[in-house]
C-alpha cells in the first residue's frame, strides 16, 4: 500500500512539474541556463585550481628527482675518488653538476634553485681541480653531500 502511495506522489509530482514547464517555458529556460552557467564557472575554477596544483607538484618532483639523480653521481664520483679511479670522479662529478642545474631551473620557490645552482659551482670546482690533476679532501666531498642532503630533505 505504502508502495502504491509514493509511486502515486511520484508521477503526480513529474505530471505537475510537466504542466508547470509546459506553461511557463521562458522562465524555466532562464532559470536553467542560470543554473548551467553557475556549473560551467564553478567548473572553470575548480579545473584551474585542478591544473595549478599538478603544475606545482610536477615541478616539486621534477626538482627533488634532480637532487636525488646529483646525490646518486655524487656517491659514485666519491666512490670512485675512493678507488683512486680520477677520470671516473671527473665524469660523475659533470653528470651531478648537470642534473643540479636542471633541477635548479625547475626548482622551487624559497630559495632551493639557488641553493641547488651554488651546490653546483662547488661540485665544478671540485671536478675542475680534479681535472688538473689536483687531489679533493674526503672532508670537502662529505660537506658537498651534507649540503645536496640539506635540499633533499627541506
Amino acid at each position: 500500500m505504502l508502495k502504491i502511495l509514493g509511486i502515486t506522489v511520484l508521477l503526480g509530482g513529474v505530471f505537475l512539474l510537466g504542466y508547470y514547464t509546459g506553461q511557463r517555458p521562458a522562465e524555466v529556460r532562464k532559470a536553467v541556463k542560470e543554473l548551467s552557467s553557475e556549473v560551467v564557472d564553478t567548473t572553470k575554477d575548480l579545473s584551474r585550481n585542478v591544473i595549478d596544483t599538478t603544475q606545482g607538484l610536477e615541478r616539486t618532483l621534477r626538482y627533488r628527482q634532480g637532487l636525488v639523480d646529483a646525490k646518486e653521481r655524487l656517491l659514485e664520483a666519491k666512490s670512485d675518488l675512493h678507488d683512486k679511479n680520477f677520470g671516473d670522479a671527473t665524469k660523475e662529478l659533470a653528470e651531478a653538476v648537470a642534473h643540479l642545474e636542471q633541477a635548479g631551473l625547475t626548482g622551487e620557490e624559497g630559495g632551493k634553485a639557488a641553493r641547488a645552482k651554488t651546490l653546483a659551482a662547488k661540485i665544478k670546482d671540485v671536478e675542475g681541480e680534479l681535472s688538473k690533476g689536483k687531489t679533493v679532501s674526503k672532508a670537502k666531498m662529505d660537506e658537498i653531500q651534507k649540503e645536496l642532503d640539506s635540499l633533499l630533505v627541506k
